[in-house]
């Protein structure tokens, strides 16, 4: 511990950098308020150099306003200010202030040329206010400044609008174009819409072109993008042919498939192209059974009933209840693999310990930090490594790399690891079900085969209550002989030769902590309600 626990590098860097400025703003204050502060100039200009950021236009400024009967001139507060500035910088910090005494002052007292300055300075005096300011600024490489004044100069549209392309300034040029001024906002606006149109950037591009109502321009943009409201309201504005607004419905629908947004490619399809046979067969194909169902009555397709609708269902109930008595048999299988594993992993320790092993040389650490990415000897040299890895690939890549560590093969070393992945993804698969399962026996009950809602239901019931029970407990086992076997090693909680029975008596005892998390996260499974208890009781 210090007594000072707050004098940090940085903290202290910046405290420091305040009470520099603090010192230098007192200082011109005391110095303004005295009888005379001509007296103390020099005193007052150092004081604004030293401060952070250095306050140069405000030093200029001061020179500029000293007196003739000043003890100090113009010309000595100058040379005395290129002692502490560099004098090309405060030429350039004079041109900024678009005063021609003050750039001809700076100018006169630096080592320039006056063939170069004068004819420069003498050219920009010829020149109107706003546009001289624009003209500097470009010489200073300060863009937005320079936007703000060539803005107000006028009979300069075109050399604006080409200056704001060079720069990309579009943004920036909207927010500053004089009232009225719609024919310089048009234009802007058009090179800000392909500006954004060639970056890729299409919902932005159609926002654009439609705030200017170019309606082509932004249906172009938007079709371009996700947004198919967007575009099929542009359809209606532009008040379309059928045969093009056919094409685009179309062209919406394939867009909308590829993501499975099955729902809204039916209601497309009904509301735009009156195809309500393909409406109706998207949502059957898709699993979807009641909005199918109700279409098909809606639109007196009942044909679709035997054909399409029926077999399908039939079928998708038929491999559910397949998926679901298989995926409880293999959990049932793995489960029963990993109690065998992490039983002789125990007994390997004890084993280990019977036979005099030191525990700082055991497997077990070089087998947890493989997993865990933390090594204990290459930690350091590792960090920047796995940093960059990590950056470079997606997180689907990463996955898949991490998933290659574990290997389902009997004997492996993480092969624990490899069996809680696959109860986990096979958890997440059945869950998934549930989300169809009310609306599958809803149609099953409402078509008359009842039989087969029974057996969905009764797989689906015992199935997921199975996994609600075992998956928590499988989890809280693995965490719990995993956190065991760490602290008997560390710490040495569990002693040789009684490595088993002290993991179990810990367990027992509940001494160990069971926070830490796996690196196979536990899968979850929800609690919905999609039973018909009454209608498919035996």
């Amino acid at each position: 511990t210090t007594m000072y626990p707050n004098m940090k590098r940085g903290v202290s860097s910046i405290q420091t950098e305040n009470k520099v400025n603090s010192v230098c703003d007192t200082l011109v204050e005391t110095c303004d308020r005295s009888a005379d502060p001509t007296s103390y100039l020099l005193s007052i200009l150092t004081a604004l150099i030293k401060k952070s950021p250095s306050q140069l236009g405000e030093v200029l400024s001061r020179i500029k306003r000293v007196p003739p009967t000043s003890r100090t001139s113009r010309e000595e507060a100058l040379k005395y200010v290129s002692l502490l500035v560099d004098m090309h910088q405060l030429y350039n910090i004079a041109l900024g202030t678009y005063d021609f005494d003050i750039m001809l002052l700076v100018a006169q007292q630096s080592n320039m040329d006056p063939k170069e300055y004068l004819p420069f300075l003498n050219n920009l005096k010829s020149l109107e206010e706003n546009y001289r300011a624009y003209f500097i600024d470009c010489h200073l490489a300060k863009y937005a400044s320079a936007l703000v004044h060539i803005l107000k100069c006028k009979d300069r549209e075109e050399e604006c609008l080409t200056f704001i392309n060079k720069h990309e300034l579009y943004s920036k040029a909207l927010e500053h174009i004089p009232t009225g001024d719609d024919a310089l906002h048009r234009g802007v606006s058009l090179a800000y819409g392909d500006w954004l149109f060639a970056k890729e950037k299409y919902s932005e591009a159609g926002l654009v072109f439609t705030r200017i109502e170019e309606l082509a321009s932004a249906l172009k943009a938007y079709r371009k993008s996700d947004n198919w409201q967007r575009v099929l309201s542009l359809t209606h504005q532009m008040k379309l042919p059928q045969d093009s607004l056919s094409e685009i419905v179309y062209e919406q629908v394939s867009k909308l498939k590829a993501s499975n947004e099955t729902l809204t490619v039916s209601q497309l399809l009904c509301e735009y192209t009156l195809d309500y046979e393909d409406a109706i067969l998207v949502l059957v194909e898709s699993s979807g059974f009641n909005e199918a169902y109700r279409l098909i009555h809606k639109y007196s397709r009942l044909d679709l009933l035997e054909t399409h609708f029926i077999p399908k269902l039939i079928e998708t109930a038929e491999n559910t209840v397949s998926l679901l008595i298989t995926s409880r048999t293999e959990v049932e299988r793995f489960v029963s693999r990993l109690d065998v594993v992490l039983t002789n992993k125990l007994q390997r320790e004890q084993s280990y310990f019977e036979e005099g092993g030191d525990a700082r040389d055991h497997d077990f650490f070089s087998e947890q930090s493989s997993v865990t990415g933390q090594s204990q000897t290459n930690s350091v040299s590792s960090k920047g490594s796995k940093s960059s890895s990590k950056s470079a690939r997606g997180s689907r890549s990463r996955k898949k790399q991490e998933r290659k560590k574990y290997r389902l093969k009997e004997g492996s070393s993480h092969e624990d690891l490899a069996l809680l992945q696959e109860i986990r993804d096979i958890v997440v698969r059945v869950d998934l079900t549930q989300d169809d399962l009310c609306s599958m026996l809803d149609m099953l009950i409402t078509t008359n085969h009842l039989s087969l809602a029974r057996e969905l239901q009764t797989s689906a019931r015992s199935t997921i209550s199975y996994l609600t029970v075992v998956v928590p407990k499988t989890w809280h086992k693995h965490r719990l002989i995993t956190m065991s076997l760490s602290l008997a090693l560390e710490d040495g909680i569990v002693t040789s030769p009684n490595l088993c029975t002290g993991v179990i008596n810990l367990l027992k005892a509940g001494s160990v902590s069971v926070t830490q998390i796996p690196e196979i996260t536990e899968p979850l499974i929800r609690s919905l309600k999609w039973e018909i208890t009454n209608l498919l009781s035996q």
